[in-house]
């Protein structure tokens, strides 16, 4: 049986270190990697469109001079919030670009042949002593976990991550993409018909210039309602993009590091521990 179980040892290790410097992980890795990265970078871009038009919305001052009587005001003021929302939104999302870009930047460090090498000759002792059924030094285990990390612990992550985007959050992320699309598109026009000048008014009496003020916050409420609305509506697409892109790229791969830290531990602890 013992001898069974070195053999199985042996052929594990022979197995990583074949896959340390064959590298069959590290292009699947970084294809998964530069798809999120687009996918992230076509969400960053509608939000940033959508917030730069609402913040246009926002600041559009309606001035005229009915009756000779000059006027200015901006009804468009009561977008902040979802001026505010649409901001912290881009925000996150340029960070969820950066990350992708760092775990790229992870996968190219890792598969570094120095890395590979260093692997390999810390394996190699650690089998050799095995082998020999010599007691391995704490601070060799150690090293041997740590180097195994750095070399397979970002694309294993990244390609579980993957996994469960295109199991479970595939479906959510294009629902709520296809929205905010939408959003923008809709933006897009109410922000034309509220930024349309008006067209001028003939000189008329008191009267004139009191309807024509009613008629003008009346039209320019109604289409800032519509846009206030629209931001309103999406704004649980907006909660459920960043709670996909958050799971792809910092909680599903943070969880699976741990759960490959504590397996390739349970491999290496011995009498002495790890």
């Amino acid at each position: 049986m013992k001898t069974l179980t070195r053999i199985g040892v042996l052929l594990l290790v022979v197995a990583v270190l074949a896959c340390a410097w064959l590298q069959p992980l590290d292009g699947p890795a970084k294809q998964q990697v530069d798809d999120g990265l687009q996918r992230a970078l076509v969400t960053y871009g509608s939000a940033r469109v959508l917030h730069a038009l609402v913040s246009v919305v926002q600041g559009t001052e309606i001035s005229a001079s009915p009756a000779g009587v000059g006027a200015t005001f901006t009804p468009g003021q009561a977008l902040a919030p979802a001026a505010e929302m649409l901001k912290q939104f881009s925000d996150l999302m340029l960070f969820v670009c950066v990350a992708f870009g760092v775990q790229k930047l992870l996968i190219i460090v890792g598969a570094f042949w120095l890395s590979s090498l260093a692997l390999t000759l810390v394996l190699s002792g650690w089998l050799a002593l095995y082998l020999r059924q010599t007691p391995t030094p704490v601070w060799l285990k150690k090293l041997a976990l740590v180097l195994l990390l750095v070399r397979f612990a970002v694309p294993l992550s990244l390609m579980g991550s993957a996994l469960v985007f295109a199991q479970i959050l595939h479906e959510p992320y294009l629902e709520s993409q296809a929205a905010l699309g939408g959003l923008t598109t809709s933006a897009t026009t109410q922000a034309a018909a509220v930024a349309k000048p008006a067209p001028a008014e003939a000189p008329g009496m008191l009267d004139s210039v009191k309807k024509w003020f009613g008629d003008k916050a009346a039209m320019a409420t109604e289409k800032l309602d519509g846009l206030r609305q629209a931001v309103a509506d999406a704004a649980e697409h907006l909660v459920r993009l960043m709670a996909v892109f958050l799971l792809q790229t910092i909680v599903l791969p943070v969880l699976l590091v741990l759960g490959l830290w504590a397996a390739v531990r349970a491999v290496f602890r011995g009498r002495q521990g790890v």
